[in-house]
Formats: C-alpha cells, structure tokens, sequence
C-alpha cells in the first residue's frame, strides 16, 4: 500500500509513536481502534489474525461428496420407471440433469 507510519497514524488519528506501540505489542488495541486500522489499509480485520491450518479445518465446510451413492441411484431409478408414460420420465430426467448443470456454475 506503500503508507508511513506517519501517514496510517493520520489516517486513524494517533500518534505516529502510537501506532509504534500497538505493533510491538507495549499497548492494548481496542476492537474499535483495530477497525479503524483495518479500513484505513482498506482491508478486513481479520487480516491481523493468522489462520492456523488446524482453524482452517475446523470451519471448512465438511466435504460432501458429488457422486451418487448406489443407494439414492437405486432410489431415483425407481422413482423415474415408477413414473408414467415415456414423457414424464423425460421431463424427470430433462430436470436432474437441469439440476446438475446448475450446481456446477
């Protein structure tokens, strides 16, 4: 972003010795004040949180699987030769596949 210490310290209204402070730790921040900083370097607060690989894992969503398992294929087989007539069972069919191209945009 190419900003002093002079020049954030403006931005955020403290002291350049302030601001000094905060990064070695010597003073509390405020949520507030760590808000500020963050707009300041037009980013996100969470950029002064390191994310372990272990907090990563933790709040991934849980991977689910895109494949159809033999189960529910049985179950929409026969749910589709289950409908009646040659035209309800395209339309069935016209729509999962509906379904599958929309879940990959």
């Amino acid at each position: 972003m190419g900003l002093t210490r002079q020049d954030l310290s403006e931005r955020i209204g403290i002291s350049p010795q302030q601001l000094q402070k905060y990064e070695a730790g010597q003073n509390r921040i405020s949520a507030g004040r760590l808000l500020e900083l963050a707009q300041a370097l037009e980013s996100n607060v969470s950029f002064f949180f390191p994310v372990t690989e272990e907090k990563r894992a933790r709040e991934a969503p849980p991977q689910r699987s895109t494949r159809l398992s033999r189960a529910d294929a049985a179950q929409f087989a026969e749910a589709l030769s289950g409908a009646k007539g040659i035209r309800t069972r395209r339309v069935m069919l016209g729509l999962a596949r509906s379904i599958r191209r929309k879940s990959r945009d």
